[in-house]
């Protein structure tokens, strides 16, 4: 008897205008954050790649010096990405 009345009151309420564009405005807004959040992964990861290459290049780059000299202009620690 529940589920009847369950399930003619969620009809109703799908076949009203408000509750119908509450839904597509959710979508949307979900989609827009799946969106946002893919692009900065992916962004951010092209940035570290990028960081970490200039850095190893400038480490290889500095030439011969005292070993204390180049511990001074050594690498960077970079954050792990969550895998």
């Amino acid at each position: 008897m529940i589920q009847l009345l369950l399930k003619k009151e969620l009809t109703e309420l799908l076949r009203t205008t408000k509750v119908t564009w509450l839904l597509v405005g959710l979508a949307a807004l979900l989609g827009l954050a799946l969106y946002n959040g893919y692009a900065y992964s992916t962004t951010r990861s092209q940035f570290l790649r990028e960081s970490q290459h200039i850095t190893y290049q400038q480490f290889i780059s500095q030439g011969d010096k005292n070993p204390h000299l180049g511990a001074h202009f050594g690498f960077y620690a970079y954050k792990l990405l969550p895998t």
